[in-house]
């Protein structure tokens, strides 16, 4: 049986008409395709512009530098930085915040030969000692930082000499959450080592000073309140804990101690007032 011939589709076999409206539609695809990859080089284009710039900002834990201190030699210049933390901070938190003010401040600007980071939870006061140090040297070494000259950072790198995890949040709300007996003059800090809560109170006509390393674990030793000019002094005993010595509450609620000879050898911070029983940071 014979088959039917089949026509073959061409433009030529098309009206006039029809073949305008598909030229039409062809030329519309183009412009269309044409503008898509127009708009993917744009977007690459922006992608290549922002991506560097967005390297840059990194979200920073919340610090405050207090204290910048310089060491300015011909051949050795080193910054030596005090920050203020708002809580615990982990030891990779603490070197985000060095990380970023090495390149904030001496990337470009102000070279140098070392730089000391020292770190301060709440609680711990700077001249007394820090919770984390932090050095930025050639090989994280500061004996290292005149054998370099300012700038030259090819061998530097960071390294943590000090990191002591203070009291969180949770843990001093723990401690002090312990009932005291008795009339509350004040409650301390102690972070580094130790970390615990202090006390001074008064009970039965005696005065206390309490420390309260955990829930379970405390000491307590009874002190003698005498006269002072300035602010509240309480006497140790020769069998303390302290051998002796004193402490000092200052007008504005630090705890001072003091040794036998009269040094001062650390600080406290207060976080409840006089006449408080249970307080939380």
């Amino acid at each position: 049986m014979k088959q039917p011939a089949v026509e073959r589709f061409t433009l030529a076999n098309l009206r006039s008409d029809d073949r305008r409206v598909l030229a039409g539609f062809l030329l519309a695809l183009i412009v269309s395709c044409v503008g898509l990859i127009g708009c993917g080089d744009r977007d690459r284009q922006q992608a290549s512009e922002v991506a560097p710039g967005a390297e840059l900002v990194e979200v920073v834990p919340a610090h405050k530098i207090i204290e910048v201190n310089r060491w300015d030699r011909p051949d050795d210049q080193r910054r030596f930085y005090i920050i203020r933390l708002p809580e615990v901070y982990a030891e990779e938190q603490m070197l985000q915040v060095a990380r970023w003010i090495v390149d904030d401040r001496h990337k470009k600007n102000d070279l140098v030969n070392a730089v000391t980071f020292q770190f301060l939870f709440p609680g711990t006061h700077g001249k007394y000692g820090s919770d984390g140090s932090i050095h930025w040297a050639p090989d994280g070494e500061l004996s290292k930082s005149t054998t370099v000259t300012a700038g030259d950072y090819r061998t530097f790198r960071f390294r943590t000499v000090l990191y002591l995890k203070g009291l969180t949040a949770k843990e001093a709300e723990e401690l002090l959450s312990v009932p005291v007996p008795g009339h509350v003059i004040g409650r301390w800090y102690e972070h580094g080592f130790l970390k615990s809560i202090m006390t001074i109170y008064s009970h039965e006509q005696k005065t206390y000073f309490k420390r309260q390393r955990s829930v379970e674990i405390s000491s307590v030793e009874e002190i003698l309140e005498v006269p002072n000019p300035v602010g509240r002094r309480f006497d140790r005993t020769l069998d303390s804990p302290g051998r002796g010595g004193h402490l000092v509450v200052t007008p504005d609620g630090d705890l001072h101690f003091f040794k036998r000879n009269g040094h001062r050898y650390q600080i406290a911070t207060q976080v409840a007032f006089e006449g408080t029983t249970v307080s939380s940071p």
